[in-house]
């Protein structure tokens, strides 16, 4: 039975639509947004145009960079000075807002997160309005996304008029009934979005329309005028690889209902997410999170398939672990058990007793990693029925909480109870060897991460698996709406941080770790400190500033012991054709020049 994860009202009469956003994240993975079929007139119609078809001119390149804005509130007026600091009670502030997609353009259909200041004390059932021109949305405030703080969620709420001046915005804080609040003034602010002249667009956004092709089992999903409609022979080959590996593991054949894939232009998340129905996947040339395409695969599907084993309302810890067994790594092939017995040794282990709940607040590399070791240690000790054994017991019955949950399932395979079994598994855990070597590249991977979700906070929020929103493509392919998948920062700042992320990411691909430390130490400082004026990082900046300005857009970076790199790029011409170039410093500037093909 498909679960309805989110409804929409149309209350007539009042000019005033009601969202009532996603349910917190459920023992599945992520929260998404609705199927199409749970869809209301408050959703885009379809014969509305769903965004702009702007000029596909190439525009120049921005000068520089900069992080997404915070949109700009009214400033109110300045309160009397006050003899004593008065407690922070609720309220509105102008970094609580975003906008998705970023930057906004003519015709965009925008979804809005709020995060209200609400302190502890507050409770009760509270909304938040947003009031256009014509008309108010309201929201409820609630646990929303992997963290799930209190926000409010606005989504494909508004259509972006065809403007590019300053658009102001009115949202305001409903409390409960009789809340104690000193300064009501900040429970409404007022945000000013300017959209982006749509001489600004940029390839492949402007042409791009959804499509699909059917093979064995999949029906696969993309983006025209991508890299994936440009790789497609080569994905498709690799889909029916990994859905064959996966159906055959569980029990499935090629028949039944198509399973829909969706390959997306940009980076969101980790690289992928997944709902009862669909599978999203992230497939672009400038791919600097670790994503490999079959493994992401093995780990997505793993979720979509795994009811077969009875696993599909089990406790993350275990719905994720099972998706990494599958997978047979996170991000990265290798032995679970051997890199759960390296984090065991590090400052980084978490006990097994904490990933009961909240599992997705803890450092999301060590949990997944810790979370796919004890998958292997259920399946090393009582083989893939005992596994089945264990989900089956996580059905029976309404728990008190995971912990007993998982306990349960611990029970019927003859072990102790969850907090009991944790001796047993760090026990099992210590007597596994532990490499120098893989505690050293462990460290690396960790570093990569971090840094790579520091870099999304700054420049790409919408891709932080925490604060973007992890939008339904299908939905999306239903309503005809692009940007949310393929809109993403393509300024020269960003493009260099997200060179130096994939330039850290092959060396460790390599297992290299010394080559890894310069490009991730590069960006830990520019995050730090901006851009030097020398280095790695003003080299990258420098090459994708000049690459820009000739009309190519890279997305590799290969240096070379004598100072030069050698850059991959699309032809924004010509997009998505590729070409490899040369960067040969010349004084002060640098030349980017395209090598000769060969005969």
């Amino acid at each position: 039975m498909k679960r309805i994860l989110w409804i929409v009202l149309v209350l007539t009469g009042l000019a005033c639509r009601l969202f009532v956003p996603a349910l917190p994240p459920s023992l599945a993975a992520e929260t998404v947004t609705p199927s199409a079929t749970t869809l209301s007139a408050a959703s885009p119609s379809a014969a509305m145009p769903s965004t702009a078809t702007p000029s596909t001119a190439t525009p120049s390149p921005m000068p520089s960079s900069t992080p997404m804005p915070v949109p700009t509130s009214t400033p109110l007026p300045t309160p009397s000075p006050v003899p004593m600091p008065l407690p922070v009670g609720p309220g509105l502030e102008p970094d609580g807002v975003r906008f998705f997609p970023w930057p906004l353009y003519p015709g965009d259909w925008a979804s809005v997160t709020v995060d209200p200041r609400v302190p502890f004390e507050v409770t009760g059932p509270m909304t938040l309005t947003w009031t256009l021109d014509d008309e108010i949305l309201t929201a409820p405030v609630g646990p929303d996304g992997l963290d799930a703080r209190l926000q409010a969620r606005f989504y494909w709420a508004w259509q972006v008029p065809e403007t590019t001046s300053a658009i102001p915005l009115t949202f305001t804080l409903v409390l409960p009934p009789d809340t104690f609040d000193l300064d009501l003034a900040d429970n409404t602010l007022v945000v000013s979005v300017e959209p982006r002249f749509t001489e600004a667009f940029r390839e492949p956004e402007p042409g791009a329309r959804w499509t699909f092709v059917e093979q064995s089992g999949v029906r696969l999903h993309y983006l025209t005028g991508t890299a994936a409609e440009r790789d497609l022979e080569a994905i498709t080959a690799e889909v029916t690889t990994a859905y064959a590996d996966v159906s055959a593991r569980f029990g499935f054949g090629a028949e039944g209902d198509l399973l829909d894939i969706y390959l997306l232009d940009r980076v969101i998340g980790q690289g992928g997410y997944a709902s009862w129905d669909w599978v999203a996947i992230t497939y672009t040339d400038r791919q600097y999170s670790p994503v490999n395409l079959g493994m992401v695969l093995r780990h997505e599907l793993t979720h979509r398939l795994d009811a077969a084993l009875g696993c599909h309302v089990a406790p993350p810890v275990v719905r994720e672990g099972l998706a990494v067994y599958v997978s047979g790594g996170h991000y990265w092939p290798g032995s679970l058990a051997e890199d759960a017995a390296a984090l065991r040794v590090s400052t980084h282990y978490i006990p097994l007793s904490q990933l009961a709940d909240d599992f997705y607040t803890h450092q999301h590399e060590v949990s997944y990693q810790e979370a796919g070791a004890f998958i292997s240690y259920i399946v090393d000790h009582f083989g893939w029925e005992g596994l089945e054994t264990f989900c089956r017991a996580t059905l029976e019955g309404t728990w008190e909480n995971a912990t007993a949950q998982l306990s349960a399932g611990l029970l019927a395979l003859g072990e102790a109870d969850w907090l009991t079994f944790e001796q047993t598994w760090e026990a099992w855990l210590d007597a596994q060897p532990v490499l120098p070597e893989t505690q050293e590249l462990l460290e690396v991977e960790l570093r990569l991460m971090e840094a790579l979700r520091a870099y999304q906070l700054v420049y790409d929020p919408s891709a932080h698996f925490l604060e973007g929103i992890l939008f339904s493509p299908q939905d999306g392919e239903h309503w005809n709406i692009i940007a949310d998948f393929v809109r993403r920062p393509r300024e020269i700042e960003p493009v260099a941080l997200e060179l130096l992320l994939g330039m850290a990411q092959e060396a460790i691909d390599a297992g290299i770790v010394e080559a890894a430390e310069r490009p991730l130490a590069a960006v830990e400082d520019v995050m730090a400190n901006g851009f030097p004026q020398t280095g790695l990082a003003a080299d990258a900046r420098a090459i994708v500033s000049t690459a820009l300005l000739q009309g190519y857009e890279p997305y590799r970076l290969v240096p070379y012991f004598d100072g030069s790199y050698e850059v991959h790029a699309l032809v924004m011409a010509a997009w998505p054709a590729q070409r490899v170039l040369t960067a040969v410093q010349m004084g002060a500037a640098w030349s980017v020049m395209p090598v000769p093909l060969s005969d």
